[in-house]
């Protein structure tokens, strides 16, 4: 017992050693801190968080020009008539299009304006998925890619459509 207790303190030792002299390191090499791309530090997180913020509103003022949203819903459904009206204001805010789509064929709360399925979600590779339901579609690459399903804030939305779109290639944002 006493030789393993003495080998783990000089394990914990060097160990110690070990991350003092990777703490200098990166320290004394920038481009080898993490944190200067995404900070931990309280202060240099509100930083990085306000210039992200205003890189992603930038982004979805801009992004009514290449993509657009479809809603699935049925007027059946308690967190579409939550989602639905959060929806509506979040696209006006950006200026986005969306195509609001009924799987029941019935209006949609805070859509009125909502057209039937008659077999859209099952073409997007959507027939089972849960609802409520929010795509983003590429209007250069026809592609549709799921932002969420169930009730999401508007903050949460947009950090998904700028997590999806700036991964595009060639995005300008």
């Amino acid at each position: 017992m006493t030789a393993y207790l003495r080998l783990q303190q000089e394990t914990l030792q060097r160990a110690a050693a070990f991350s003092d002299a990777f703490r200098r390191t990166v320290w004394a090499s920038p481009e080898l801190d993490y944190t200067l791309k995404r900070p931990v530090g309280a202060l240099a997180k509100q930083v990085w968080s306000d210039e992200r913020r205003e890189a992603r509103d930038a982004a979805l003022a801009r992004l009514g020009d290449r993509y657009g949203l479809i809603y699935l819903g049925h007027a059946g459904c308690a967190a579409c008539r939550v989602f639905g009206p959060l929806l509506r204001a979040f696209a006006t805010r950006h200026g986005l299009d969306v195509l609001a789509v009924s799987l029941t064929g019935e209006a949609l709360e805070g859509w009125p304006e909502a057209v039937a399925d008659n077999g859209r979600a099952a073409r997007l590779g959507l027939g089972d998925a849960p609802v409520p339901a929010l795509v983003l579609f590429d209007t250069v690459t026809k592609r549709v890619q799921p932002v969420g399903f169930g009730v999401m804030a508007e903050d949460e939305m947009a950090e998904r459509i700028y997590a999806l779109t700036a991964l595009e290639p060639g995005h300008d944002y």
